[in-house]
């Protein structure tokens, strides 16, 4: 097979890598074996992602017949499987769910985690030297960390912030892809190591160029918002705290109470991620989150129209600016 030939065969088999909005999908199991965890089916096809780059594995279920088993995707040698309880036979058609609260939730600090450190890299020259998400009992994001090589201000950081929450508004295409060997090696692209094989690259036009393997929206504006709650100097650099989607909403609900998100083990806006699933299903989500529109979109205009616009009492500045 030829090199385009392989991507294209891995495109098709790896779902999430090209529609991470995808959560139910038809499939084969063409590989069953038995491993410590359980049963290991491999499809020929799947949207659930085994788990990497800073982002759990999946959940979920495959239905066969009038049987329902709850999986969870891993790679074993290479391949992405589902482990159950129970063996699935070779050649049985399964249809997959993924448990689509978590995996939203995720996608939404992921992709809002690759704005905030393309934009941090563009505007001051930082690299991203490591990304956590902290999550709930049921696997929803509370917030994530965005470690930095260099220090930031706090007027830096309320400059990447604006900027992030611009980039959202104005719904750019997320575009995930793996380029030949010949274009990747003449593309500029964020990644914190060497890469040998494929390179899956994430694509968001003026904010960010950067290797990934997990699942990311097809839009910015579904990140919703993106909110930097906290920063701290962290090994010569800044580590920045920051909440997105249905988490920056709750956190600033509960800001007014003096708890963050952090502080909370329950997931009180996993109803809300249910219902933007379903959304994900009709054409709602095209009419909803068109692209935003101002007379001037530039960076420099949005930080203009910010600061005028908005009050900076003390309720709405990031909570722990441990800088000083």
């Amino acid at each position: 097979m030829t090199e385009h030939q392989i991507l294209r065969a891995r495109a098709e088999a790896r779902i999430y890598e090209q529609r991470g909005e995808t959560l139910s999908f038809e499939a084969t199991v063409i590989s069953s074996e038995q491993t410590a965890g359980g049963y290991a089916a491999e499809l020929d096809r799947t949207a659930f992602f085994p788990g990497g780059g800073g982002q759990s594995a999946d959940t979920g279920v495959l239905r066969c017949g009038g049987e329902v088993l709850r999986v969870s995707a891993c790679e074993l040698d290479g391949r992405v499987v589902c482990i159950s309880e129970r063996r699935i036979p070779v050649g049985t058609h399964v249809t997959g769910e993924v448990d689509a609260a978590p995996r939203l939730s995720r996608m939404q600090s992921h992709t809002g985690e690759h704005i905030i450190s393309g934009i941090a890299h563009r505007m001051f020259g930082c690299e991203n030297r490591g990304f956590h998400m902290s999550e709930n009992a049921d696997g929803t994001v509370c917030f994530f960390t965005v470690d930095t090589d260099r220090e930031l201000t706090e007027e830096n950081i309320r400059d990447i912030e604006t900027a992030a929450n611009e980039a959202i508004m104005r719904n750019i295409p997320v575009v995930c892809r793996i380029p030949l060997r010949d274009e990747l090696a003449a593309l500029d692209y964020r990644s914190k190591k060497e890469l040998d094989g494929p390179v899956r690259l994430v694509g968001i036009d003026g904010v960010d160029l950067c290797a990934c393997c997990a699942p990311h929206f097809s839009r910015t504006g579904s990140v919703g918002a993106l909110r930097i709650i906290e920063s701290m100097r962290y090994k010569g650099g800044m580590r920045l705290t920051a909440t997105a989607g249905m988490a920056a909403l709750l956190d600033e609900r509960f800001a007014e109470d003096g708890v963050g998100v952090g502080g909370h083990i329950s997931s009180p806006y996993t109803p809300g991620l249910q219902r933007f699933a379903k959304l994900l299903r009709t054409d709602h989500l095209s009419v909803a989150c068109q692209p935003f529109r101002h007379p001037d979109t530039s960076m420099e205009n949005t930080r203009r129209q910010t600061h005028a616009n908005m009050d900076y009492s003390r309720n709405h500045e990031p909570r722990q600016q441990k800088i000083a």
